[in-house]
């Protein structure tokens, strides 16, 4: 079996993932493990309510690595298109009518602006696979904790949105897929020093299987292609994988075989195979265990590995495309939004409205399940294009200083910029945070250190401080928003419109909180409040179409139908309205 080199691994001789200085090491590893696994176990971070504590700590730990090495580093382009994009949303925002659905969408962007701060600051060339181990240990744990609900005989219950499906903590069996498939890529990389990460290949690909996304699938075998381009020993790691991949590939071909999914046979039956596979996955472990200590060398030839890859990848892409779903209707509506808005987009976090107002089928959806054709619709094409010039950045210095480490890195990159463009990765943030932290895993191999900048120091601090302030705030807000849409709280509401005054969703609620005592005129007072903010929001058509007088009713219901007319003709008003669960479909 090939060895790949010593930077990849602590002492050449085996052992655990890379710590290759532990003095180093350890913070870069625990700063990355923390972010990922904590995101994902709070689903995934996709509420509000988890961004505020996430965009703190980043710049916090950002902060105190910049102030430890005297000085700032950047990586100007990276960095300076990162703040760009974020700029451009804030300038969407400022349209009139946009913040309800814009605010949102910027402060998602300002946490993950705040991530690639902090990992700017803190890797370095000789920690950068501690990193790429910290996110592989949360991958790893996030996807141990979704194959024991999964596996687990007390837990078969199948769930109203994902049926049986790993979707186990994110909340989402697709965003399970592709973190479990980077995950693989960087185990794979590791694999021939570490045998801890060649007994990770087992479980990380038996949970990409249960997790039934095709589109991770299709992502990983795209990430192993970039992997096997960039890396300088690839006819050693493909014999790598020869030796380490047939067991974990026979596994998941297992799991699938068996009815661990399967919605439509009994209980019982179901509890059986979950008992089997978890047994299959405990000897598949120890069968990895024992090819990992073993010392044999496999070189292949590179063609036979570019054919048998390129057979791969079309069978994949044949089978993606016939599991599609829906995605073909949002990409529909997407475009239908670029060519009406070809020059400054629709407004950021509005494709929910354009899928009201266009869509085909009676369904709910928030995002377009394509970061780039969406980011088109709502952001333009500058929008566009400043998202893809600040994501390609870790290729293109991959591209020009290969090494092993920053092609590995750059896989697992690879591998979330192609699922990105088949789901809604970007608003789940444990996987878009893997995702750029492995980017910058990649930028940090590839490219010579930055020497800091002391003269950069102060500004930055005193502009990340500013924006962390914010983000607590906003994230008060959030979470008092959050307290209002659960627990029925008035006050909370109250608190949340004082806190966020350019949105309609407190006001929305507060409304609906007035209509369940009766108190039609206060929830008349509180919509005429939240449609000044925000005229294309539905709901609160809907909610003065109960709430309103006679006039008031029949003009909300011709507002209506131009907003949603599908629902309208349906006479299905309430089924229709858009929510974050109707949106979590695969």
């Amino acid at each position: 079996m090939s060895a790949v080199p010593a930077e990849l691994a602590s002492d050449g001789r085996g052992g655990h993932f890379a710590l290759p200085v532990p003095s180093r090491g350890i913070v870069p590893f625990c700063s990355c493990a923390i972010v990922v696994g904590a995101l994902g176990a709070e689903s995934g971070g996709y509420y509000p309510t988890a961004w505020g504590i996430a965009a703190v700590g980043a710049f916090a730990v950002g902060a105190c690595a910049a102030m430890r090495a005297g000085g700032v580093r950047t990586h100007g382009r990276f960095l300076g298109l990162f703040v760009g994009f974020a700029a451009w949303v804030a300038l969407e925002t400022l349209r009139p009518g946009a913040a309800t659905r814009g605010v949102p969408e910027l402060e998602r962007d300002v946490v993950y602006l705040a991530v690639a701060w902090a990992g700017l600051q803190l890797l370095r060339r000789e920690t950068v696979a501690a990193a790429l181990g910290g996110v592989a240990a949360a991958i790893c744990a996030l996807v141990l904790d979704g194959l024991l609900h999964v596996l687990s005989p007390l837990h078969i219950a199948a769930d109203a949105y994902e049926g049986r499906l790993l979707f186990r903590p994110l909340g989402y069996a697709n965003a399970c897929g592709v973190l479990a498939a980077m995950g693989v890529v960087i185990s794979l990389g590791a694999a021939a020093r570490s045998r801890t990460a060649a007994i990770s290949l087992a479980p990380l690909t038996l949970a990409l299987a249960l997790s039934g996304s095709r589109g991770a699938v299709l992502a990983l075998l795209l990430g192993l292609a970039a992997v096997a381009a960039l890396h300088p020993e690839r006819r050693e790691l493909a014999g790598t994988a020869l030796v380490l991949l047939p067991v974990p590939a026979a596994l998941a071909v297992f799991a699938l075989r068996s009815h661990v999914t399967d919605v439509a046979v009994s209980s019982s039956l179901v509890a059986h195979d979950c008992v089997i596979v978890a047994a299959a996955a405990c000897v598949a472990a120890v069968l990895q265990a024992v090819l990992a200590a073993q010392r044999f060398r496999i070189v292949i030839p590179v063609g036979p590995v570019v054919v048998a890859a390129a057979a791969i990848a079309a069978a994949a892409v044949a089978g993606a495309a016939l599991g599609l779903g829906d995605r073909a209707a949002y990409w529909h509506v997407a475009w239908l939004d670029v060519r009406s808005h070809p020059l400054l987009g629709s407004g950021p976090g509005t494709f929910a409205r354009e899928w009201l107002a266009h869509r085909p089928v009676p369904t709910g959806a928030l995002n377009a399940h394509n970061l780039y054709l969406e980011t088109w619709a709502e952001l333009g094409p500058l929008g566009l294009a400043l998202l893809a010039a600040t994501l390609a950045v870790p290729l293109v210095a991959v591209l020009r200083r290969r090494s092993p480490l920053a092609a590995v890195a750059a896989g697992a990159y690879a591998t979330f910029l192609a699922h990105a463009a088949v789901d809604w990765d970007w608003q789940m943030p444990a996987v878009t945070i893997a995702g750029l932290l492995c980017g910058i895993a990649a930028l940090r191999a590839a490219a010579d250190d930055e020497r800091p900048s002391p003269r950069a120091l102060r500004p930055a601090l005193a502009l990340t401080s500013m924006l962390a302030l914010a983000l607590a705030a906003a994230g008060v807000g959030n979470a008092e928003l959050s307290a209002a849409a659960h627990g029925g709280s008035a006050e909370a509401a109250r608190t949340a419109a004082a806190l966020q005054p350019w949105s309609a969703d407190p006001r929305r609620l507060l409304a609906e909180l007035a209509l369940a005592r009766g108190d039609s005129a206060l929830a008349r007072r509180v919509l005429d409040a939240a449609l000044r903010r925000d005229p294309t929001d539905a709901a609160s058509w809907y909610d003065l179409v109960l709430a309103g007088t006679p006039a008031q009713r029949g003009a909300a219901a011709a507002r209506l139908a131009q907003l949603d007319p599908l629902a309208v003709s349906r006479r299905g008003a309430e089924a229709g309205s858009p929510s974050p669960a109707a949106s979590r479909r695969r």
